[in-house]
């Protein structure tokens, strides 16, 4: 099946007053019509949009430090709808620092991509994370690994991740909880991915959700 992504925008639709509005709609997203009072009654249909998010962390609490940006993707970004288990993974890129924590979060938004990379920046800041080097030990990181079915190539965000399918610490984790979730370029499923994938690191739950 083949995946679209449409933008529609409404531009000054109020006398004066200036506004822009833009929707997103993926397939396989929910849609939920809102009437705005101050739009003249106006019906803007609020897509939510299934994503999933990868955490990691490799200094400090990892646990405590994962946790609270759970909640914070909760209450900003929208409703963690599941988590798979925590996986405990080996450094990538070569570079000699302590083990990773990982787990991924499916999370169903009414945000654009931009927005929500924004607010997961302003979350990473927010637990202390500086960027010194590429790969290199952070207290937290936050990747977009899907956005829907949207495919986009900015230079701040490439959906999917480009990267994805290369790793088994982002692969087991996402097909813990979406197995049959498909990426959109290699029209394969997670596991079919993850089946696949020549990454030979070590994955280990470390705790469970269920």
């Amino acid at each position: 099946m083949g995946f679209q992504a449409l933008g529609r925008s409404f531009e000054n639709l109020v006398p004066n007053t200036f506004f822009k509005i833009t929707c997103f709609v993926f397939t396989k997203t929910t849609q939920i019509p809102v009437k705005f009072p101050s739009l003249g009654g106006l019906d803007v249909i609020l897509t939510l949009t299934t994503i999933y998010l990868l955490l990691g962390s490799n200094l400090g609490d990892r646990m405590a430090l994962m946790h609270t940006a759970m909640l914070q993707i909760a209450a900003r970004v929208g409703e963690v709808t599941r988590a798979s288990n925590l996986y405990e993974t080996a450094p990538w890129g070569g570079i000699e620092q302590p083990v990773f924590l990982n787990q991924v979060l499916e999370v169903r938004t009414e945000l654009a991509p931009e927005e929500v990379l924004r607010i997961i920046l302003e979350i990473e800041h927010e637990a202390g994370r500086v960027r010194y080097e590429r790969w290199g030990a952070r207290q937290l990181d936050v990747d977009i690994l899907y956005f829907g079915a949207a495919v986009m190539d900015t230079p701040r965000l490439t959906i999917p991740h480009p990267r994805l399918h290369e790793r088994r610490f982002t692969l087991v984790p996402l097909a813990q909880i979406a197995p049959e979730f498909r990426h959109p370029i290699f029209v394969k499923t997670n596991a079919e991915l993850l089946e696949t994938c020549g990454d030979k690191e070590k994955v280990v739950k470390v705790i469970g959700t269920e």
